[in-house]
């Protein structure tokens, strides 16, 4: 057997072989289906002489293929690397290349994949024991980076955060992400590791709200993971009566919205709002908190609770010595989910993978505080901070306060070089539907000092959206003009 994961699932395979597995646009499968499905996928790369401990790309058009696809390269002792098709062909072929994957399953016609093997200048062979998925980072500050993840690291997020949420063979899962995105290893395998359904939604439902919100109804979806953004476009706008089988929602991913979330969540007496924090250096979800109206903290801030029970979460300054209490710092994080580094790129990894008490830890970038009561806060992006006019400025400041206007739905804040060649700030919004006009650039005025509010405020009707269901912020940008 290979890994921990692999156990996880074969223990429902064994002991509920007729609960269903999946749930998506071609019907139901139960464990015992899946499972012969997976070990169908294992026998035709051990026909093929693909070499236990190499990376196995996964590039199937019908979402309903790639659970058993990416389990049976498990069971064959590889790591599975996620090739959406619907990604960029210049991203897709840096992830080929740059990975030195040895070959390619793809869908054939509903749930049937081939194989075909790819000529790697450089192929892969993976010294982790039980290699999980290779995922590759968004990229948006430069090259994607490759982060490899063990079965061993899953398992943990998955039997730490399961007493959190109390899942069983009852609750159903919603897999709404990219499979590029390691959100969806959350989705997927903790419905697979728990004897749960993991509801595999199509693309339709993952672009229209209306489609979205009856297939959660009627696959009595009990846990619903969601980006931000994703969210306020596709559910938002309703409330959680719509959906009476929900008990979590939660968010990941970058920073929630926590009055209208909670506004929204009013619908039910049942559900729980989580909202956790996480990377895929860090394997997928780093910390766990319920929201809740009190939740505390400064304009602009994201609470995020404390850290999941195997991690631990620092608040450190420029020179890696902790910071008190209140004070903004980076988050770095230690424990047994930490990936080893960056695939193949030994000095970036030598930067953000340090040694902090004899553990390996990574400088995630991000910037936050720790409150009196001892729970984190995000705050922002050390690399988003940006100097205008001679100001240092969180563009998140601003971003907040927009987004507080009672008509707006969503609103971005980015930096723009104006006609002068000087770098100024532009904020994109989006009002409610069926809202009178917006004046946010006094409705700004009125809150924040005078070097805060934008040069340039434009309206939308929808923002570009990347796969991952976040703001496609590179599109909008050029949207300024």
């Amino acid at each position: 057997m290979a890994g921990p994961l692999c156990e996880a699932v074969r223990r429902h395979v064994s002991a509920a072989p007729d609960s269903p597995a999946l749930d998506d646009a071609l019907g139901r499968v139960t464990y015992a289906e899946l499972w012969s499905r997976a070990e169908a996928v294992r026998d035709l790369l051990a026909e093929r002489a693909v070499p236990t401990g190499s990376l196995v790309g996964v590039d199937v058009a019908e979402r309903a293929a790639f659970p058993a696809a990416a389990l049976g390269v498990l069971l064959h002792g590889c790591a599975y690397v996620p090739l959406d098709p619907t990604y960029p062909a210049a991203r897709l072929d840096h992830i080929v290349s740059d990975s030195g994957l040895v070959g390619v399953l793809g869908s054939v016609g509903g749930r049937e994949v081939a194989y075909r093997s790819v000529e790697a200048a450089d192929p892969a062979r993976v010294e982790d024991a039980d290699p999980a998925y290779l995922i590759y980072t968004s990229g948006t500050t430069g090259t994607p980076k490759g982060i490899l993840i063990t079965q061993e690291q899953v398992a943990t997020l998955l039997d730490t955060t399961r007493p959190l949420f109390e899942v069983g063979s009852a609750d159903a899962w919603s897999v709404f992400h990219s499979f590029n995105f390691d959100f969806s290893v959350w989705e997927l395998w903790g419905a697979l590791a728990s004897g749960g359904c993991a509801v595999v939604l199509g693309d339709h439902e993952r672009r229209d709200g209306l489609a979205l919100v009856d297939r959660l109804r009627r696959s009595r979806v009990t846990v619903l993971s969601m980006v931000p953004t994703a969210f306020r476009y596709l559910v938002g706008d309703g409330s959680a009566a719509e959906l009476p089988d929900l008990r979590w929602l939660v968010l990941g991913g970058e920073a929630a919205d926590v009055a209208p979330t909670l506004e929204w969540a009013k619908g039910s007496d049942r559900l729980v709002v989580v909202n956790m924090y996480g990377l895929t250096e860090g394997t997928v979800h780093a910390t766990h908190l319920a929201l809740t109206a009190s939740a505390p903290g400064r304009p602009g801030s994201t609470p995020i609770g404390r850290p999941l029970a195997h991690l631990d979460i620092e608040v450190l300054d420029t020179e890696l010595r902790p910071c008190p209490t209140g004070v903004v710092g980076e988050l770095v994080i230690s424990g047994s989910t930490v990936a080893r580094g960056y695939w193949r790129r030994p000095d970036l990894s030598a930067a953000r993978f340090v040694d902090r008490h004899g553990a390996l830890s990574y400088r995630t970038g991000d910037l936050g505080y720790r409150d009196s009561a001892g729970d984190l806060h995000h705050v922002g992006r050390a690399d988003d901070q940006v100097q205008v006019r001679g100001y240092r400025i969180e563009p998140s400041e601003i971003t907040a306060t927009a987004a507080a206007h009672p008509d707006v739905a969503d609103a971005v804040t980015l930096p723009f070089t104006n006609a002068a060649g000087d770098l100024d700030l532009a904020c994109h919004f989006r009002p409610r539907a069926d809202r009178e006009p917006v004046d946010l650039r006094t409705w700004l005025a009125h809150r924040l000092p005078a070097y805060l509010v934008p040069n340039r405020i434009i309206e939308h009707t929808t923002f570009p959206m990347t796969p991952e269901g976040k703001v496609d912020r590179a599109t909008l940008a050029r949207s300024t003009g």
